[in-house]
């Protein structure tokens, strides 16, 4: 390990677009995630001890936001915006460490070992070097990550102009699927803007590993802007069953542009109403719709569901915010709750936590409330009782927001 100082500008330079090879070197047990970081797949916490009786299971990903990535990471105990922080929480290290031992492994392009002995004018153009260097890389990786982007942003309207009407009769496996789950498929009727259906597209797992073409459920993931990022996809069988791969349905969003994010956005089911719920997954929100004839969003998971942007709604004349949580073993569902709750508070929303009644089934690792539609049906959901939400609202907004 170098004994000398090293500027971390100059290092990060070298470091960025370089982390999987870092953090593979570093922490092995990680290389598969790093390398998987532009895929947005969850893994392993490799904190466990952080979490609760899930340990950490598939609640922790590489964060892409950045580009070219710079190492940062994100779960549901914690976030790292870049790799330094992150192998410093995960391997002990202060910064110095951190930084000595990245630029020990990447070869010392930082010239720590040389510094004590260059002249002046030779640390000068070394430097001058090393920037023009940093330059150079980062053109090639804008070059690559822009031809990314376009393939990316070509791939998700090819998508969604081969499929059809969610109410065509070809969309057959998709009602199939909806009706197995106690859906009204007539919900789909005021969402043929944002839900459609593909009668054939591959699937591809994490690995990139093909697995034919399936039917398909997409619905349009926005962002607070009102753009379109991605498509979230449910792949049927011509049954309307799910397919699983690995034992894990086939439901995920496609990969959108490095200059979109999913942060703050969901799937818009609908114009926001004075009254709006949200959900984490699809199957939840039009269960919802089916058994209250609220318009409710899918935000995708828990994370997403907990940062959705609370000042668009209010930009939107929302009101009440009820968010429809799923109860999991984990506590990630009412943690999500808990902390949209008082983001919502915050920027002066009515807030409701709408909490699964039932216990988690022996053996599962959850509930939803598309589970509660599907055993009690609408009799298994509560009313919505207005004035007891503005009661239990009182003192946890300003006063103008508490209305009627």
């Amino acid at each position: 390990m170098s004994k000398f100082k090293i500027d971390a500008d100059d290092l990060k330079h070298y470091a960025d677009g370089n982390w999987q090879n870092i953090i593979g070197h570093f922490m092995p047990d990680m290389a598969t995630a790093a390398a998987s970081a532009n895929r947005s797949k969850h893994f392993d916490c490799p904190f466990p001890e952080r979490h609760a009786k899930s340990g950490g299971r598939k609640k922790f990903r590489f964060s892409t936001k950045n580009a070219p990535w710079n190492g940062g990471a994100i779960c549901s105990c914690g976030s790292w915006g870049g790799g330094f922080g992150f192998l410093m929480d995960a391997m002990g290290w202060d910064f110095p460490t951190a930084l000595a031992e990245v630029n020990d492994y990447l070869g010392d392009p930082c010239g720590a070992g040389e510094k004590s002995s260059r002249s002046e004018a030779d640390r000068a153009a070394f430097r001058k070097k090393r920037e023009q260097e940093a330059k150079e890389r980062l053109a090639q990786r804008r070059a690559e990550q822009e031809k990314a982007d376009k393939a990316a942003a070509a791939r998700l309207h090819r998508v969604w102009g081969e499929s059809i009407s969610i109410l065509d009769p070809d969309a057959k496996p998709a009602w199939d699927y909806l009706r197995s789950r106690a859906i009204d498929i007539r919900v789909l009727e005021r969402l043929t803007e944002v839900v459609r259906f593909h009668p054939a597209l591959t699937l591809y797992d994490d690995d990139g590993k093909c697995h034919g073409d399936h039917p398909a459920v997409l619905s349009l993931f926005q962002d607070s802007e009102d753009r379109p990022v991605s498509i979230h996809r449910i792949y049927l069988t011509q049954e309307g069953k799910k397919v699983e791969i690995g034992g894990q349905s086939a439901k995920k969003l496609m990969p959108y542009p490095s200059y979109l994010t999913t942060r703050g956005g969901a799937m818009r089911y609908g114009k926001a109403p004075k009254i709006l719920g949200v959900a984490e997954g699809i199957e939840t929100a039009l269960a919802v719709t089916t058994a209250t004839k609220l318009v409710t969003w899918p935000c995708y998971n828990d994370s997403l569901l907990a940062g959705i942007d609370v000042a668009f709604l209010k930009e939107q004349g929302v009101k009440l915010l009820l968010v429809w949580e799923d109860k999991d073993v984990s506590k990630a569902g009412e943690e999500a709750g808990k902390t949209l709750q008082s983001r919502a508070w915050e920027a002066g929303i009515m807030c409701q936590r709408m909490v699964v009644p039932h216990a988690i089934p022996g053996g599962a690792k959850s509930i939803d409330w598309n589970d509660v539609l599907a055993t009690y049906g609408q009799n298994g959901f509560p009313s919505i009782d207005i004035g007891r939400i503005i009661e239990e609202n009182k003192g946890k907004l300003p006063p103008a927001a508490i209305t009627a």
